[in-house]
Formats: structure tokens, sequence, C-alpha cells
């Protein structure tokens, strides 16, 4: 039997016990907390009929709901439009903070730090002119927009607890560094960021010097978009790590302030990379150690890949602005319920920890199978329709199913890159040219 601390979150209660006041006033038979179940319910399972995905809650959980008939479409259509995007956020806080246990066994851990990843991905949108006029259609080299408009999603993610953090969805050729400088801000001194070669700026190293964080940035070596500096060490082969001293500003004028570490490791392709570090102690953080924890920043295109194939994140059913907003954060949300229960299956079954090769970076010995972790958060939830005793039964049955099909850990990618989008072909031609990413890095 799980001990208490173990139970599975029940979102039920979550909504009508811990958010804002707003999320719990009648508005006929759907409360908005109402709507964002359902959203969350047709993004996971990819429902394209409001009328199906009513039906399907009112057989389910259309007694916790209140529901004695499902809800009419038209009554979603108009509830979704008094759903703002902020409310979401807000109510993807709130449950985030209710799911504690993940905090607990991370999937990651490299000493006392809270790893984060910040990357971007594109998201095809539907054909809507609300959605196209908010979010832009990107354009090829003779200025023909595609049929489809596009966005931008940069996502600060969780590496310990496999969770989104936070997240900007942004129009297309929207830049993802300044995303991320929004959201660095939220960044503590426990927290060590993990980000590739779209991200390195002045700017950022500033900033997270500034916030007392950490940071191990891959670094861009050609000369748009990269460091001098840099590229010198790269070329010298008699450095592999060093400590430099980098200008707080682009024209290079005073004295050089930022201290940084970088670190020259050669891939098996025989590529050279080089990492940025603000970690200067070379004994307490040793080169290799530093170039296997980057290696986790994959764990966020894994997650990319998780929403956008499983559980079709690009297939929208809003004709609206904000509704393509509703549908991000109800994923994101069930994205938490999901890394909740994948932690609270470690702790059932007392998965131990390993460090790695690099002797400091530690991990599960023991890999679950997220997609059917994803199912069972599902039957979890229609289970808590029914009350705590039919909740306890699904749980136990939930942590069998997931013990049965569990793997041992192998390092390396998992799943090559693949494009996704339909629209993968319009290339960036309005963003990175003329120098611009030069000066936007610098």
């Amino acid at each position: 039997m799980p001990s208490q601390h173990a139970q599975p979150l029940d979102l039920f209660t979550v909504f009508s016990e811990n958010l804002p006041h707003v999320w719990q006033r009648d508005c006929g038979s759907l409360r908005p907390s109402h709507v964002l179940y359902t959203i969350m319910t047709m993004a996971v399972t990819m429902t394209q009929s409001y009328r199906q995905t009513l039906d399907h809650l009112q057989r389910t959980v259309g007694e916790r709901l209140g529901w004695i008939e499902a809800p009419c479409p038209s009554s979603l259509c108009e509830s979704r439009r008094k759903l703002t995007p902020q409310q979401c956020k807000e109510a993807f806080t709130v449950i985030r903070s209710k799911a504690t246990v993940m905090t607990t066994i991370p999937k990651v851990r490299y000493k006392n730090y809270r790893l984060l990843a910040v990357d971007m991905t594109t998201l095809g949108l539907p054909p809507y002119k609300a959605v196209s006029d908010e979010f832009k259609s990107p354009k090829d080299s003779k200025k023909r927009s595609a049929k489809a408009p596009q966005a931008t999603l940069t996502v600060l993610w969780d590496i310990g607890t496999n969770t989104p953090v936070d997240w900007r969805l942004e129009a297309c050729y929207s830049s993802e560094r300044f995303a991320a400088y929004d959201m660095i801000e939220q960044l503590e001194k426990c927290d060590l960021i993990l980000a590739d070669r779209g991200y390195p700026s002045r700017k950022m190293f500033l900033d997270i010097d500034k916030r007392g964080a950490k940071y191990l940035i891959r670094m861009p070596l050609g000369k748009a978009g990269g460091f001098r500096e840099v590229r010198e060490f790269s070329l010298d082969s008699q450095k592999w790590d060093s400590e430099i001293l980098l200008h707080d500003n682009r024209l290079r004028k005073g004295d050089p302030t930022i201290r940084v570490r970088l670190i020259k490791h050669r891939l098996p392709t025989g590529e050279i990379a080089v990492f940025a570090a603000n970690l200067l102690s070379v004994t307490d953080h040793p080169a290799a150690a530093l170039c296997a924890l980057y290696c986790h920043r994959w764990d966020l295109e894994t997650a990319f890949r998780e929403m956008k194939v499983w559980h079709g994140l690009e297939n929208f059913n809003a004709r609206f602005a904000d509704g393509i907003h509703q549908e991000v954060s109800a994923l994101m949300i069930f994205m938490v319920l999901t890394a909740e229960l994948e932690h609270q299956s470690r702790i059932f079954h007392a998965v131990a920890m390993k460090e790695m090769p690099a002797g400091v970076v530690e991990e599960p010995v023991i890999r679950f199978n997220r997609r059917l972790i994803a199912e069972c958060v599902g039957s979890l939830l229609i289970a808590a329709a029914s009350g705590a005793k039919a909740v306890e039964v699904e749980y136990i049955r939930c942590m069998k199913t997931i013990w049965r099909f569990r793997q041992k850990k192998r390092p390396g990618r998992k799943f090559q890159r693949v494009a996704k989008s339909a629209n993968s072909k319009w290339k960036r031609t309005t963003y990175n040219t003329k120098g611009k990413a030069k000066k936007l890095a610098e």
C-alpha cells in the first residue's frame, strides 16, 4: 500500500479548493475550471469535436462536474471566449505548486542545483484569420507567405522534475533569446540553466550572474552571432579548460569584467564543441561532468516530441488567438500531472539513484514508459470522480502496470531530430540576416 504522501494528485480537488474565486463562479453548466479541464481532455486525446469531448466527460466524470446532461458545444465555445491566457497561466502555477511529490526524487541530480533548460520549438497553427493576424505566417526567400500561420513556443523546463516552469507563446519569427530574457528573471541561487547555441549573449551572462544562478551554455563558433574570444579559444590546440574575461558590451570598451569558464569538448563526430559556464571551480565541477550534464538538455527536446506526437500539441481546435494559448496551457498542466505520477512511481517502487560515468551526475536506474504513464493519468482522473476508494484501486493497478513495462536506463539520445511541422520548408529569412544575429548576441 503506498504511503499517504504518494497519493495521486486529484485535479478536481485542486480546482474546487485551491484555484482563485474566479474559477468557481457559476456560468451555467460550465465553470471556468470545467472549461480548462475540457480543453485539456481535447488536447491530450486529440479529439476534434466539442460534442464528442463533452459526451465523453459526461459519461466518465459528469457526476463530479455536476452535469446531468452534457453541455452544448455552443456553451463551451462561448465560455472559452471568457477565459484569458493569464488565467490559464495562474491555474498552471497553482496546480504545479500542489504537485509536490515530483521534487522528492529528481529525474536527474547534479549536486544541489535545480536543473533547468530553455529552448524553442515552432508550432503549426490552424489557418484561421484571427489566428493568422495574431501569430503571422512564415515567408520564403521570395517573400511568399505560407498558407498557415506559425507560432514560436519558448519553454523553461525543469529537468529534475521533467515539467515546464514557464513558457512564452509568441508570433512567428519572435526571438527565442528575448523570450528567455523574460523567464530568467525567475532564476534563484540554486538554479543551473542549460541552453544551446541560440542563447549566449553578454546580457544573459550578466543577468544570470546578477541573480546568483549558474549557467552551462554551448557557444556558437561562427563569425555571425559568435564571440571572438570563444573562436580564438576553439582554435588553440593547447587549451581545453580555461577561464577568460569578457567585456560587458559588444564594442569591447573598458576593462573586461565578465568572468567565464570555457570548456572544449570533442564530439563523437569529430566536431569541437565549446561550453561557457560560471561554475569556475575545476575541482568541484570537472569538465567531464559538465559535458555529461549538458546532454540532459536533450530532455526538453524529448518533451517537445511527446507533446507534438503523443498529445497533439499542433492539433489545435481553437479558431482565435486566446484559444491557442488555452490549449498550450492545458497541455502544460497535463505534463505536470504526468511528471507527478512518474515520480510517485519511483517512490512506490523504491527506485534507486545511480551515479553516471562522470561520477557527479545521478539518475534513476529504472526508466518508466512515459506514454503509459500519460494513459494512467487519464484513468486516475476518471477514477477520482467516483471517490477515494476508486482512486486507491486504480492507483495500485497503475503502479503495477507501469512497473511491468519498466526499462533499464540507457545513455544517449533516444530519438532522431525530425521536423514535425507541415511548414518546415519555410525557412527563417527575415530574422538572422545582415548581421542582426551578431548584434543580438553581442
